[in-house]
């Protein structure tokens, strides 16, 4: 597979469209981690065979061990920057309702100054004032200091069904995503001594 290949080039073997699905990103993200381990390896074993030759000098084989870790430097980052962009399939398109301003800035000064602040939370997250949730969610974060968790539950309740698949597999791929990163620099900090 081509370090240059966008993830939506990929053809899912299952539906045939050329739009990457789950499983084709899934195999490319385990194919990319997989790689970086497998060429980390390699530059090891290429270095210590120079070595053993015993026919090059130590300024030599640093040369070498520098040249062969810039190639694998240069082709990972490729990689990584193939699974952290974002993937058109998995971008749900789902934008939160409108609301008028001076509804959400009336709700949002209501809640905070109300002593059943618990009460009005627990209604919004479970969904039962969506107003409020609305409100809540287009007010900025650093104002209502809601958790990611209690936002992205509010959200749910105004998504569709297939809106929330995606979403769910956006954050998956995410997570993978940053499981490549964490490989490449582990990997990364071995080869550096």
């Amino acid at each position: 597979m081509s370090a240059a290949r966008e993830f939506i080039q990929d053809r899912n073997r299952t539906t045939r469209f050329t739009t990457a699905k789950k499983d084709s990103l899934e195999h490319q993200v385990a194919v990319d981690e997989q790689w970086i381990v497998n060429e980390a390896n390699a530059i090891n074993e290429k270095v210590n065979a120079i070595r053993q030759a015993g026919d090059a000098t130590e300024q030599k084989i640093a040369k070498e061990r520098t040249a062969l870790i810039e190639a694998f430097d240069k082709e990972a980052q490729k990689r990584i920057d193939n699974v952290t962009q974002r993937v058109i399939g998995f971008d749900s398109g789902f934008a939160l309702p409108e609301q008028p301003a001076h509804v959400t800035q009336m709700l949002i000064q209501h809640f905070m100054t109300s002593a059943e602040r618990s009460t009005l939370l627990r209604d919004a997250i479970t969904g039962k004032n969506q107003e409020l949730a609305l409100a809540l969610l287009h007010a900025p974060q650093t104002m209502t200091e809601l958790s990611p968790d209690a936002r992205q539950t509010m959200t749910r309740h105004f998504m569709s069904e297939a809106d929330q698949v995606k979403q769910e597999r956006r954050i998956d791929l995410e997570y993978r995503g940053r499981a490549v990163v964490e490989t490449y620099e582990t990997t990364k900090r071995k080869l550096g001594r």
